[in-house]
């Protein structure tokens, strides 16, 4: 669980760095920098509630160095989490079709967003 967290987490923080860098259609470029943190916000949500405070990264990671990093409190986590989210939502399509079918959408974003608050028994923002 942890590595394979860990390493959604790296993928994820080259895209939200490298991609707004590429030259190419300034929607789909914002969608998929939303895509990316989605998915660091899932991994992060998997890994807070298996195991409470753990290292938070949020840039990439391209040395034995950058992994020598302490754990954060959880509360710092769940922060990055609503953050990551709530920056994603916007930038989502609400449906897709045709070969995107399946992909991230602006409603799993929110739902993820209200389990992330029901999880920290903020009942007002859930």
């Amino acid at each position: 669980i942890w590595a394979n967290a860990y390493r959604t987490i790296n993928r994820a923080n080259a895209a939200i760095t490298r991609i707004p860098g590429i030259t190419m259609d300034t929607t789909l470029r914002a969608r998929f920098v939303a895509e990316a943190r989605f998915l660091r916000a899932n991994a992060y949500f998997n890994l807070v509630r298996y195991f409470g405070d753990v290292p938070l990264l949020t840039a990439e990671v391209t040395s034995l160095e950058g992994l020598r990093v302490p754990r954060a409190p959880a509360a710092q986590v769940y922060e990055t989490i609503v953050s990551d989210l709530e920056a994603a939502i916007p930038a989502l399509p609400a449906s897709y079709g045709g070969d995107d079918v399946g992909r991230v959408t602006s409603g799993a974003a929110q739902a993820l967003l209200a389990k992330v608050h029901l999880t920290q028994r903020d009942w007002t923002r859930a």
